[in-house]
């Protein structure tokens, strides 16, 4: 059984989720991109080196995601912290399925609710 508190597991798992998106983020700005745009630039498609760095996008996007499970599971100590979860779960899972705009009319309500 957990000895951590709800704050404590729940701080955890933000800080694990926000460095798991920062990981992906600056891996694909720094590295996958540009190796992307030279390869595109010289004419070339998809090389060993660059299947390569894709496998390793994937796998940073992978880990990503699971922080984001762990997140979303993770009891939210207050509503302002339940606030920052929908955020992410919202921008990271639910954006690009929002049906007619939906979960994001009711994350805005929940924000100005909330401010």
């Amino acid at each position: 059984m957990s000895t951590a508190t709800p704050v404590t597991a729940w701080e955890q798992a933000l800080a694990a989720f926000e460095a798991a998106r920062l990981r992906h983020e600056q891996f694909l700005a720094a590295i996958l991109d540009p190796a992307v745009r030279a390869a595109q630039a010289q004419g070339l498609g998809l090389t060993p080196q660059l299947s390569a760095l894709e496998d390793e996008g994937n796998e940073l996007c992978g880990s990503r995601y699971d922080a984001l499970h762990v997140l979303a599971a993770a009891p939210a100590p207050d509503l302002p912290a339940l606030l920052v979860k929908l955020r992410h779960v919202y921008q990271e899972a639910l954006r690009h399925e929002d049906s007619h705009g939906m979960a994001g009319a009711i994350l805005a309500d929940l924000e100005r609710l909330l401010s």
